[in-house]
């Protein structure tokens, strides 16, 4: 009986294993279209491009905001990250369209609106 319970064991944590290199945080998948909420952003290749009237503007080597332009505030936030967990995903423009570059192959684009981070690309 203890054997069985071990392999048992030994195999979900296998199939768990794999899954966790394919899904991102929490489950999600990349999305067609943005949340209910995105404001000032708009999908744009493999990343987001600001609307009129707002900017991406780089936070850190990993994370940026949108600023709404007419009155400075910052409306959502995103950022960059491995979903493995390693180091080397950032966020960069490519002309006005902000993606995630890095040496990870899952380096994924996530947006922030009102605390729900939504993966957007990977």
């Amino acid at each position: 009986m203890r054997r069985l319970g071990f392999f048992l064991l030994a195999a979900m944590s296998l199939a768990l294993m794999s899954c966790s290199k394919t899904a991102a945080p929490g489950g999600q998948q990349p999305v067609a279209q943005l949340p209910p909420g995105a404001e000032g952003v708009e999908l744009a290749g493999k990343g987001l491009k600001a609307k009129d009237g707002y900017q991406l503007v780089r936070d850190s080597d990993t994370t940026f905001v949108v600023k709404r332009m007419s009155d400075g505030r910052n409306v959502a936030g995103g950022g960059c990250g491995c979903q493995s967990g390693a180091a080397g995903c950032t966020v960069t423009n490519q002309g006005s369209i902000a993606v995630c570059v890095g040496a990870c192959p899952d380096c994924g684009l996530h947006l922030t609106i009102n605390g729900a981070t939504t993966l957007i690309r990977q």
